[in-house]
């Protein structure tokens, strides 16, 4: 499938990227496992957005490239380190482990944020498509605030349900979205039930096809790719 100036290849069978609210570990290890054939055959550069959920591919990349000429080049989103214990318990070792061999293993990383930087090599942002933020017409029934990112515990969306609650009080307009899935879904649209002013938050769930439009109407935005760890 062509997608702008990519080539998207699917590799492995769709599954459920969350198990018991956490990303699951069977989903990466036979996603792994179908990657490495292609890789083989096909890479002359491998490019990789690396979230310690996608540790076992990049580790699978490694091993694969060791011995050639492909450059291999991840830009890391954040080290989890200790924060490991918190999120696989008995299996932190485990973890742990692996991050530690990526991260020593050859190759070209990239960090986005200060704080993963001091454990790799140099400071890069995130890439954004300027062009496109300016072109696109702002959606005519924006929202106010709008959040959009996975719905996940650590990511305190809760919390600005509840902060969103008690500023609308001071104006009879303002409006909050939510974009995105993710394993607190449920739990936040019961939340957002219980708000006085529950008819102002709407839910907009995944959005097949991205576009910068809602944020372009929003007063506030939040794109959160925030880590899952203490950054």
């Amino acid at each position: 499938m062509d997608y702008e100036a990519l080539t998207l290849y699917g590799v492995a069978p769709a599954k459920e990227l969350y198990k018991n609210e956490r990303r699951s570990i069977t989903e990466a290890v036979d996603f792994s496992v179908r990657f490495l054939p292609y890789l083989r055959r096909n890479a002359e550069t491998t490019t990789l957005s690396l979230r310690p959920s996608s540790l076992f591919p990049v580790l699978a990349s490694k091993l694969t490239t060791l011995g050639t000429d492909t450059p291999l080049i991840t830009t890391w989103h954040e080290v989890w380190l200790d924060y490991w214990d918190e999120y696989l318990g008995r299996l932190a070792p485990f973890g742990k482990g692996v991050e530690r061999l990526t991260a020593k293993m050859p190759h070209h990383p990239i960090a986005i944020s200060s704080v993963t930087a001091n454990r790799l090599t140099e400071i890069v942002p995130n890439g954004i498509d300027v062009k496109q933020i300016e072109t696109t017409r702002p959606a005519e029934d924006g929202f106010d605030v709008l959040y959009a990112g996975r719905l996940i515990e650590h990511k305190n969306v809760d919390l600005l349900l509840e902060a969103f609650d008690r500023v609308a009080e001071t104006d009879p307009d303002i409006t909050l979205s939510l974009i995105d899935n993710g394993p607190e879904r449920d739990a936040l649209e019961r939340q957002a039930q219980t708000l006085d002013l529950a008819d102002r938050v709407t839910m907009l769930g995944f959005l097949e096809e991205y576009n910068d439009a809602h944020m372009r109407a929003s007063d506030i935005s939040e794109t959160c790719r925030a880590p899952a760890g203490p950054m």
